[in-house]
């Protein structure tokens, strides 16, 4: 037998690990971590329960759900939600997605958005994001929403962001659409979220499959020499055949000494528990506007009540930022932090100035995401493939959202571990 090993036991090395040993396949699985699951955990503080944010379980493909639902026996354990998402401008609430419901904002933008809509230059030559808007959706859509929102995200430039990831994630719309808006659009209409408890409950189903004797917690990967096929971690050095990475891949190219460029965004991730005053049906908010410093929140207690004491809501409130730019230790912070730190009192107030989070606040607590969104800029989309390539040419498959350094879902990294599994089998075993 090939000697198979996993680095990474998130969703996408669990997934990995389950489809090989479906198939009676050997393998070792090594996280740096004491426990699996990656940023699909669920932080259990105070009474309250707060993921990594908002992880939603999107389901499109068959062989997907029925892996999920039947082989893991997950159907009874999940709900399922009809999406009830906001997007907060020039003071209200517009429904999600905002180029389907226009007809919701001020007579003024609406109009604005229309007439841009119908002017949108359909032989543009699409290089950039903005490009890309300019041709679907026109530059009135892409001032009140696109450009604002997606720069406070990407923290640049729209002209200097690329266009790949936006795939099924930005519905396109018609002038129907937009004159008839449809009931539910785009890939996040309808989601699964777990009854009882919070979003980890997916990686341990996984992991209580597993064998445990193919799995080595608590030991970073410290360099891979891919021409030997060695890796070598803080206390021993491993042999292997085929390699399947799923830690980011800006740190495994580094640790196979390959130069590379790739660039990622952290998330300053603020969880707020305090006592019930919103709206159970909103599940959560685009804040585009440059008055609010986060782009987006999210209620946990409304995917699910219990994320939060009765009585109670818990929400997540979420800031990309570059480097170590934010320099808040992750954990509950005490009154006088509170309300001695500028930031936190800001954003609290901004939250306020929104009409969320009103009740008297119980906890706040932080939880930085390091790597939370790959950068979709032009060096990517030149040389990523090259990267891929050249590992998969050495016997090395890099999956996932990180490993293979792209813009998904849970579903997407399940299916990619499937899809290289199945492939590995076909040219290797």
């Amino acid at each position: 037998m090939k000697k198979i090993i996993i680095i990474g036991g998130g969703l996408t090395g669990l997934s990995a690990a389950y489809f090989l040993e479906k198939e009676n396949i050997s393998y070792t699985l090594i996280e740096k971590e004491n426990t699996t699951g990656g940023l699909c955990k669920t932080l259990s503080v105070n009474g309250y329960k707060f993921d990594y944010t908002g992880h939603l379980l999107h389901l499109r493909s068959e062989n997907i759900k029925n892996i999920l639902f039947d082989e893991l026996n997950l159907k009874k354990l999940l709900s399922r939600h009809k999406r009830m998402s906001k997007i907060l401008i020039s003071n209200r609430f517009v429904d999600y997605p905002f180029q389907a419901n226009i007809n919701q904002l001020p007579e003024k933008i609406k109009n604005e958005c229309i007439e841009g809509f119908k002017r949108r230059i359909s032989n543009i030559d699409v290089v950039s994001f903005k490009d890309w808007v300019k041709k679907y959706f026109g530059d009135g859509m892409g001032k009140y929403f696109f450009y604002p929102y997606n720069e406070k995200l990407w923290r640049m430039k729209c002209d200097k962001l690329s266009y790949e990831w936006t795939g099924r994630y930005v519905p396109q719309v018609s002038l129907n659409d937009i004159e008839n808006p449809p009931d539910q659009i785009g890939y996040n209409s309808y989601f699964y979220y777990p009854r009882n408890s919070g979003i980890d409950i997916l990686p341990q189903t996984i992991e209580n499959k597993l064998n445990s004797i193919n799995m080595i917690k608590g030991e970073k990967v410290l360099s891979i020499n891919y021409q030997n096929k060695t890796i070598k971690t803080e206390k021993e050095t491993f042999k292997y055949d085929i390699l399947i990475n799923t830690s980011p891949l800006n740190k495994f190219l580094d640790m196979c000494s390959i130069e590379n460029d790739l660039k990622a965004l952290s998330v300053f991730n603020l969880n707020i528990g305090f006592n019930k005053t919103t709206d159970d049906s909103i599940h959560w908010i685009y804040f585009p506007e440059e008055k609010f410093s986060f782009y987006r929140s999210g209620f946990y207690s409304h995917f699910n009540s219990n994320m939060a004491p009765a009585g109670k809501d818990s929400i997540y409130v979420e800031i990309s930022y570059k480097g170590d730019s934010i320099k808040l230790k992750n954990g509950i912070l005490e009154r006088d932090e509170i309300e001695n730190n500028l930031f936190i009192r800001s954003i609290l107030n901004q939250l306020k100035d929104a009409g969320i989070a009103n009740g008297e606040i119980d906890l706040v607590h932080v939880n930085k995401i390091k790597p939370a969104y790959v950068i979709y800029d032009f060096y990517r989309k030149n040389n990523l493939d090259k990267f891929l390539k050249q590992l998969e040419e050495n016997e090395i498959y890099s999956i996932g959202r990180y490993g293979s350094w792209i813009y998904n879902s849970m579903e997407d990294n399940i299916l990619q571990a499937w899809e290289t599994v199945e492939k590995i089998k076909e040219l290797h075993l």
